[in-house]
């Protein structure tokens, strides 16, 4: 091996050794049946296609959907990038909408780091939250108020 071919080997490989980490997203997926009523008596049902669903005539049904994480090193890397819902509205256009909030939370009080809402304009929607910051040892979730006769199917998130 010649002097030049080694002194450009050697060269390449401490830039690699001493290049800063890239964080690439990780994707995770949950069937709308992972979300729990927050009340005991509300009137909910869940189906074979893993979608939670408000069977009510009149009331809306209030659930909480869990978040998973796996990246709790405090930094770049400690967010969500994004989120999304995929849901069902069956009032249309009308009101009520579904509205979700996606909430990340300190682990030693009730306060909130960071949050983002959004809701249906009708029928089948995608709700979307974009970079919802994490405390290290906190949490994340989602509350949304599913009117009657509407369902969530999916929701999924990229930890950063």
């Amino acid at each position: 091996m010649s002097t030049k071919t080694l002194i450009a080997v050697l060269g390449l490989a401490s830039a690699v050794a001493i290049a800063p980490p890239s964080y690439a997203a990780d994707r995770k997926i949950m069937p709308g049946s992972a979300c729990q009523p927050i009340s005991e008596t509300a009137e909910f049902s869940k189906d074979l296609f893993g979608r939670i669903l408000n069977p009510s005539a009149s009331a809306r049904l209030f659930v909480d959907c869990p978040v998973v994480r796996d990246n709790t090193a405090s930094g770049a890397g400690n967010a969500v990038i994004s989120s999304f819902m995929k849901v069902f509205d069956a009032n249309g256009a009308s009101a009520p909408n579904i509205i979700c909030t996606f909430f990340s939370e300190f682990d030693t009080s009730l306060a909130v780091v960071d949050s983002a809402t959004d809701s249906t304009g009708g029928n089948a929607a995608t709700l979307s939250f974009a970079n919802i910051t994490g405390d290290p040892n906190g949490y994340y979730h989602i509350f949304c108020g599913i009117p009657p006769g509407g369902n969530i199917k999916e929701y999924q998130w990229d930890e950063l």
